[in-house]
């Protein structure tokens, strides 16, 4: 119980705020962008590009909360096999 209080208590929450408010407003912008004025279309309908929007800003939330729920011990350990994947993937690049 100690680790969630300290995750809960070290967030910038600041910083959390602005980011939910500018993805809230980028999401908006989407919408106004391709609003048509005759069309009645919702921003949350999945067939709209908002609405796909909307989706990717849920996943993106899932994945922030999986990786927060981490133990940052876990990343030092993986640290150095990522680091030498993304090399070797980026010569392959080269390669190919």
């Amino acid at each position: 119980m100690n680790r969630e209080t300290n995750i809960i208590n070290n967030i910038d929450w600041l910083t959390m705020f602005i980011y939910f408010i500018l993805v809230i407003i980028g999401w908006m912008n989407i919408y106004a962008s391709v609003y048509e004025e005759g069309i009645n279309q919702s921003m949350f309908a999945v067939s709209t590009i908002s609405g796909k929007q909307l989706i990717w800003i849920g996943g993106c939330l899932v994945a922030f909360i999986v990786i927060m729920g981490i133990d940052y011990k876990f990343y030092e350990s993986v640290s150095n096999i990522v680091y030498a994947f993304t090399l070797i993937f980026l010569l392959l690049v080269l390669v190919f």
